[in-house]
């Protein structure tokens, strides 16, 4: 099979890798020939579909978690970048002086500090504040005086929310009494050390994508909804915009709508039921933030105000991040906030980018990373014990990998790509023969990717 593939790479000069995730190859093969053991009454559809799923839970063991990480690893292999799953977490992409390390969308040009601000809600606003940026009022709530106190200072509706969770997670929005905000705050108490009160701001949100001091794309976010028929209940409603295919899809960046208690208490806060049937072209809100892991959608948003532009990009800057995702809550954006009293809201330090052929910030991203190629020379000796390594060493602009001929036969070349090749002239030439038909060179493609849309 190795040699085959080798003969079918140099025949047809592709320039792919031959070998994106090889523990993965290895298993699927495994459980492929097993499926062809079976007698052939046995392989059924059934059977061959069982075979799928399973390989498709198993492939998530192999592979890094997140839409992100997907996302970089089809751009480095596109242009046949090399890169390394380092963890379930962490890629490297690149070699030794040319090598770099991301986590998702974080990578070694943002600032650490920065990071840590960006995952406490309240150090982020206090900071924006502190630097002229809009931001929402706001205090860390430790009492139940200060629901008062803030209230007469700033009316209601109020928000009150988790000071350093993620995806919307424990948020409650248009708190409209001091009762329900004490209830609420109460419940709170119990599960988060840190808790925020602020003044609830009316608008839609809109997240602006950064890149290295500027914005690469905007999206405008809608919580999760339906749109009422006149004929089927909110329950059937939900049922149907959870059936679609960008909700389903295995790096689907939109969530399904969960029906939980968050969802019903909301419904029964506008008089409505699951089992209602709203009025047709009548939107019912079933989520209280626009966070795509809860059910909500985006649409790509052109008309973002220049001056809205602006403060999102000094956000980014302000934190040290390279890449971030600045939360804008505006009734309508195109407009510059200093006119409708828009905010910040938020600054993500680890966003999810998304997915689609018009994205095109995971390529540039990769491509900025990686720095240099390295020169690699591979040594192959007939001696088990010599294994020697400087694939990721930052300080090599050359690099020597030494490993035993049994390793290269049995695991193929640990290196994406070689620039020389030195056989102990002890190992046999049947052997010498087998490994120089094995070893294929798959060199990147230095041709720059489109900047980003």
């Amino acid at each position: 099979l190795r040699r085959k593939r080798a003969q079918t790479h140099r025949s047809t000069q592709k320039r792919f890798p031959c070998t994106l995730a090889p523990d993965l190859i290895a298993f699927n093969l495994k459980e492929l020939l097993d499926l062809m053991k079976l007698p052939i009454s046995k392989i059924t559809e059934e059977n061959i579909l069982a075979f799928k799923q399973k390989a498709r839970r198993a492939g998530q063991h192999f592979l890094p978690q997140g839409t992100n990480n997907v996302q970089f690893i089809r751009a480095a292999a596109e242009k046949c970048i090399p890169f390394t799953i380092f963890s379930k977490q962490q890629i490297i992409f690149g070699y030794g002086k040319g090598s770099t390390h991301f986590k998702s969308s974080i990578t070694e040009k943002d600032s650490i500090i920065g990071v840590q601000i960006a995952k406490s809600k309240n150090d982020t606003t206090r900071l924006l504040k502190n630097s002229g940026l809009p931001v929402t009022p706001q205090v860390l709530l430790q009492k139940n005086e200060q629901i008062e106190a803030f209230t007469k200072s700033h009316g209601f509706p109020i928000v009150i929310k988790p000071a350093n969770e993620e995806k919307g997670r424990g948020i409650h929005t248009h708190i409209l009494s001091i009762e329900e905000a004490t209830e609420i705050y109460e419940s709170m108490k119990t599960k988060y050390a840190n808790i925020l009160l602020e003044k609830h701001v009316y608008g839609d949100g809109y997240r602006a994508y950064i890149l290295n001091g500027e914005c690469v794309r905007v999206r405008k976010l809608e919580a999760a909804h339906v749109i009422g028929d006149g004929k089927k209940t909110i329950r059937e409603l939900i049922a149907d915009k959870n059936s679609s295919p960008e909700r389903n899809n295995a790096h689907a960046v939109m969530a399904q709508i969960e029906i939980d208690d968050s969802t019903k208490k909301l419904l029964s806060k506008y008089n409505h039921t699951l089992n209602d049937v709203p009025e047709n072209g009548h939107k019912i809100t079933l989520s209280p933030t626009s966070n795509l892991s809860r059910g909500g959608s985006s649409t790509d948003f052109s008309q973002l105000h220049p001056e809205n532009l602006d403060i999102c990009i000094q956000a980014a800057r302000t934190l040290g991040l390279h890449c971030a995702g600045v939360d804008l809550i505006s009734e309508d954006a195109s407009i510059s906030w200093k006119d409708n009293d828009a905010v910040i809201c938020e600054v993500n330090a680890q966003p999810q980018i998304g997915t689609g052929d018009k994205i095109s910030i995971h390529d540039q991203m990769v491509w900025d990373a990686v720095s240099e190629f390295p020169e690699i020379n591979l040594k192959i000796t007939r001696c088990q014990d010599k294994t020697y390594s400087e694939i990721f060493n930052r300080t090599k602009s050359k690099i020597t990998i030494t490993l035993p001929a049994d390793y290269i036969i049995k695991n193929g070349c640990p290196s994406q790509y070689f620039d020389s090749i030195e056989i102990d002239s002890a190992i046999s030439l049947d052997m010498q023969n087998e490994i120089q038909s094995l070893l294929v060179s798959t060199r990147p493609i230095r041709t720059p990717f489109n900047s980003p849309k």
